[in-house]
């Protein structure tokens, strides 16, 4: 483990500005769906509420390891010697696991999820929700149901943030 880890990628986005105007996520709160969120030092009191899709109960853990990364790219607030480590270090996060350990998963349990999130968006103030998931096309996009409720999500004020892959045009890229 590195005891002084670095992270660039705030200050290249720009979220260095948004911190020098007061921007920092206070107030809001920003929905991961993923593998879960393991409690960290970083997160330590704003994880506010923990939705299990796969019925593992509501103390189930980051098995993964990827919901918990992609947490603390959005909001660490550890601090390096460029500013804090995560776009919005004030966020506060609920945390939706809708994969298992091994990172899949299937649609009944992300739209599980995603319904969850806009039956309970005004009780915990979700303002954002994160879908960094990987999934292959079966259908045409006005009729994937997995489409239809992040249509659902938008339209209910909610802005979602989705992967738009992993693939770059070479290894490790």
């Amino acid at each position: 483990r590195n005891p002084n880890p670095v992270a660039n990628f705030p200050q290249v986005m720009g979220a260095d500005q948004a911190w020098e105007e007061g921007v920092t996520g206070k107030r809001i709160t920003v929905a991961v769906v993923d593998t879960g969120i393991a409690p960290m030092d970083w997160n330590s009191g704003r994880i506010i509420a923990r939705y299990d899709a796969l019925d593992h109960g509501p103390h189930k853990k980051d098995p993964n390891g990827h919901g918990t990364m992609m947490a603390s790219l959005i909001g660490n607030s550890d601090r390096d010697e460029n500013g804090f480590m995560g776009i919005a270090p004030k966020v506060r996060f609920v945390d939706v696991r809708v994969l298992g350990s091994d990172g899949s998963g299937n649609y009944a349990d992300i739209l599980e999820g995603l319904n969850w999130i806009l039956q309970n968006k005004d009780r915990y103030n979700i303002r954002v929700v994160n879908l960094s998931l990987l999934a292959a096309v079966n259908s045409p996009y006005w009729a994937d149901p997995i489409n239809q409720a992040v249509e659902a999500l938008w339209d209910a004020g909610i802005v979602v943030v989705a992967a738009a892959g992993n693939g770059g045009p070479d290894p490790m890229t």
